[in-house]
């Protein structure tokens, strides 16, 4: 999206002055290969037989006990609302 000030803006026209610059195909690869290799260990460690309790932590356990410092968080509030006004 351009603006009619675009023109008149001097760091736009620095950054269209500066040279375009891509990475070297064999550091791409490379790149590339590292971020399989860790997405592979991730899933396999996922799969694994000691992930059960990992997964139950991350998908039960942990939202609940954040939900339940909320409720405490909430709680306390509420009461010290309470106890400013005077109840």
């Amino acid at each position: 999206m351009t603006t009619p000030f675009d023109d008149d803006d001097p760091v736009l026209n620095a950054l269209r002055a500066l040279p375009a610059h891509d990475v070297p195909a064999g550091r791409a690869d490379e790149v590339r290969r590292r971020c399989e290799a860790a997405l592979g260990r991730r899933a396999r460690r996922e799969q694994s037989v000691g992930a059960a309790g990992a997964r139950a932590w991350r998908q039960v356990l942990e939202p609940a006990t954040v939900a339940g410092i909320c409720v405490l968080y909430l709680f306390e509030v509420v009461r010290r609302a309470f106890q400013l006004q005077g109840f």
